[in-house]
C-alpha cells in the first residue's frame, strides 16, 4: 500500500507487448531508442524471459504504473529493464518490481546483472540498497534524444546475497 493507493504486480505476456510499447516512451522520455511492440514481442518470446506489470488503482480504474523485464539462464539473470511512469515515481513501484525479480532469482540461486545509466541516481540508490555493486562500465553507452551520451554502469549482485 502506498500513500496514493494499492500497487500490485502481475505477470506480463506477449499479449501485453502493445501496452509495454505504449508505456516505454512515457517512462524513458530522454532515450533516443524507443522499443516497439515487435521489440517487446521478440524479447518476451525468448526462452527464460519474464515480464511484470505494476498496476495501481486511480479513480476506480486499474492503470499501469510501470513494468520490468528480466532474462533467466542457468545460474545467471539479467534485468533487461525496470521502468516507472513519472506520475508514479516515489511510490515504491520500482522497489516492488525489483523485489519481484529478486524473488525469482533467489528461487533459481542466480547471480544477477544489469546496466543502468550512470546519471540515474534514483535507480542506482535502489540497486545499491539491494546488494548490487559496480562490476564495470560502458563509456557513452546510452544515447539520449538530445545527442548526449551517458555511461552505463554494469551492476552485479552475487547469488550469495539472494
Amino acid at each position: 500500500m502506498t500513500g496514493k493507493g494499492l500497487i500490485w504486480i502481475e505477470p506480463a505476456t506477449i499479449a501485453c507487448a502493445d501496452l509495454l510499447a505504449t508505456l516505454h516512451p512515457q517512462i524513458f522520455v530522454s532515450d533516443e531508442q524507443v522499443w516497439t511492440s515487435d521489440s517487446f514481442k521478440q524479447l518476451l518470446a525468448m526462452p527464460g524471459t519474464r515480464a511484470w506489470l505494476a498496476i495501481t488503482s486511480r479513480d476506480g480504474q486499474e492503470v499501469p504504473a510501470g513494468f520490468a523485464l528480466a532474462r533467466f539462464a542457468a545460474d545467471e539473470a539479467e534485468i533487461i529493464t525496470i521502468g516507472v511512469l513519472p506520475q508514479c515515481h516515489r511510490q515504491g513501484v520500482g522497489q516492488l518490481l525489483l523485489t519481484q525479480i529478486l524473488d525469482q532469482t533467489g528461487e533459481a540461486g542466480a547471480e544477477i546483472f544489469l546496466e543502468v545509466a550512470a546519471n540515474n541516481k534514483a535507480a542506482l540508490k535502489l540497486y545499491l540498497k539491494h546488494g548490487f555493486a559496480e562490476a564495470g562500465r560502458r563509456k557513452n553507452y546510452y544515447k539520449r534524444g538530445n545527442g548526449d551520451r551517458v555511461d552505463a554502469m554494469i551492476l552485479r549482485r552475487p547469488a550469495s546475497t539472494l
